[in-house]
């Protein structure tokens, strides 16, 4: 009997041998799995593996490609000089200065983990992403000049002079050299529109010719025309690249002997050249960069062209959005700094989502733009 209750057992525990050892199995593969997640949470203690990111949405193509090109340059040198051992990812996408297109690359930037801050050019390009990006809570930094981009916003501030100041210049200007009748010509983008309106709120009555263009136009023969007949003592040009070179060229050819002025963008490099002289002589309004004139030297040692206000703005730009992250707290920096030492000087925020920074009268002068 004893004997036969050995071989049941012998055989009984036999028959649980398998199950026994492929429970073993299974509970060292659970201590296993456990112990190589606890490591991994140890590890994301130790490091944060999702490195902040700056967004920068530019013309890399179209007809501001080589505004937008010299942003991206002037970007990539601050980031260089301040970003530190630390320094964020940059992350640069084309919109080719076209709204729709800006609203997918700012979509494609805000699907990123991440993502600090994204610096956006142009007023139009900018207004139409900075509803989305202050939704995200992420601050937006706008290289545009009309306030109505960062006007009651809380996460978007705007790094240019706006198109309320730049006018109290021009039209001051204007007073200064007593031109009795003006002829307006104006691109019909968002920043020239209230460019122009600005303007007309305040020297309606010596506009004696006022005429929109699309963006795209460059047949300007027939606005030429009516100018030579009607012949004012200055035009003023509202313009983007590359229509300020193309008119300029088109009115000096009919023989139009007036003076030429303009606002921000006629301060363009570019387009100084490919207007082929017709720009001599010009004026326009523009930040006050005299204090940059180092970096415009280094800027065109590095990339073999001369600096002009936009890309100082950048420059400085990125450079807070830097000192900013370091803050831990980069929205309220932006809305807040004071005594910030850039190459546009020291200035600071305004209180109104802007920067206090100067503005001058320069005169084009061969293939350079001067302080008048």
């Amino acid at each position: 009997m004893v004997n036969l209750y050995a071989c049941l057992y012998l055989n009984y525990s036999f028959l649980l041998m398998p199950v026994i050892h492929s429970s073993l199995i299974q509970l060292a593969g659970a201590i296993l799995t456990s112990s190589l997640w606890l490591n991994t949470l140890a590890a994301a203690e130790i490091r944060d593996p999702v490195k902040p990111k700056i967004g920068v949405v530019v013309a890399l193509s179209g007809h501001l490609a080589a505004v937008g090109t010299a942003i991206k340059n002037s970007v990539t040198l601050a980031w260089e000089k301040h970003g530190g051992k630390e320094a964020p990812e940059l992350i640069f996408e084309d919109d080719g200065f076209l709204s729709r297109n800006t609203v997918s690359a700012v979509n494609r930037l805000l699907a990123l983990d991440g993502m600090a801050a994204i610096i956006t050019f142009g007023s139009g390009t900018s207004l139409s992403v900075s509803d989305i990006i202050e939704a995200r809570e992420i601050t937006h930094i706008a290289l545009a000049i009309a306030e109505k981009v960062n006007t009651g916003k809380k996460f978007v501030v705007r790094h240019f002079v706006s198109t309320d100041a730049l006018n109290k210049k021009i039209v001051e200007e204007v007073k200064r050299r007593e031109y009795k009748n003006i002829a307006l010509i104006t691109t019909v983008q968002e920043a020239m529109i209230a460019q122009r309106e600005h303007f007309l709120a305040d020297l309606n009555e010596r506009v004696i010719i006022n005429k929109d263009v699309l963006p795209d136009d460059t047949d300007f023969r027939s606005i030429v025309a009516r100018i030579k007949a009607e012949a004012p003592a200055a035009v003023g040009l509202f313009l983007l690249p590359p229509q300020i070179s193309i008119f300029a060229r088109n009115l000096r050819g009919a023989g139009f002997k007036g003076e030429i002025f303009g606002s921000l963008p006629m301060g363009v490099v570019s387009e100084i050249r490919a207007a082929g002289g017709a720009l001599e002589g010009a004026w326009f309004v523009s930040g006050d960069d005299r204090g940059a004139k180092e970096f415009y030297r280094e800027y065109e040692a590095r990339f073999g062209d001369s600096g002009f206000a936009e890309i100082a703005h950048a420059f400085d730009a990125t450079k807070m959005v830097l000192e900013g992250l370091r803050s831990n707290d980069l929205n309220n920096y932006l809305h807040t700094v004071q005594g910030f030492s850039g190459i546009l000087g020291t200035y600071g925020a305004d209180g109104k989502n802007g920067y206090n920074v100067g503005i001058i009268v320069k005169k084009i002068r061969g293939n350079a733009a001067l302080v008048d």
